[in-house]
């Protein structure tokens, strides 16, 4: 699971489209992505992580891992947000 707490540098044309590149890449790795907001996290720190709590519960269930060598994070395949094919770039 990646967590983002997204301030106001999301907002802009060109991050906008390098944050739906990066996602769509960690999705096709099996990847949840998880949203709040920097206010969320300051003004409501409890519920952020009460919601947190609830959906790391219904991954706990799932039967396929989130992550293994042949399609996670240690594949050698390439990364399309960057040239790099060890490691992905995040903000």
């Amino acid at each position: 699971m990646v967590i983002e707490a997204d301030g106001d540098v999301h907002a802009s044309p060109d991050r906008i489209r390098r944050d739906e590149r990066r996602e769509e890449y960690l999705r096709g790795l099996g990847i949840v992505i998880v949203h709040y907001t920097n206010d969320e996290i300051l003004q409501n720190l409890e519920r952020v992580i009460e919601d947190l709590w609830s959906r790391l519960q219904g991954l706990s269930t799932s039967r396929q891992p989130l992550l293994t060598k042949e399609g996670g994070l240690n594949s050698p395949r390439k990364n399309p947000i960057n040239s790099r094919t060890d490691q992905v770039e995040l903000p």
